[in-house]
């Protein structure tokens, strides 16, 4: 191989990446975005409550759970009272 396929990089070189000003300095700092005070955009009734990503992750599954432990403490409790019937009649 005797040259380069892709040619020559001073052309790409001169496109993106350009030399920096005058002074000397490279890119510029991003300055970093202002954030507002948590003081004061806090509503007081945020502790009481929880958030919709909270009760999303959290809520729905406690509550599929919880009813069928409800179900199954029915279930567990209907089977008893059926045996003590039973037992009642003999």
């Amino acid at each position: 191989m005797t040259a380069n396929p892709m040619g020559s990089l001073k052309d790409w070189v001169a496109t993106y990446r350009p030399s920096p000003d005058a002074s000397g300095a490279g890119p510029k700092p991003i300055a970093a975005p202002e954030t507002d005070d948590p003081a004061k955009t806090a509503q007081p009734t945020a502790s009481w409550w929880p958030s919709v990503a909270k009760l999303t992750m959290n809520g729905i599954p406690i509550a599929v759970i919880s009813v069928f432990l409800m179900l199954l403490a029915m279930i567990v409790t209907a089977a008893v009272v059926h045996v003590r019937r039973v037992r009642r009649r003999e």
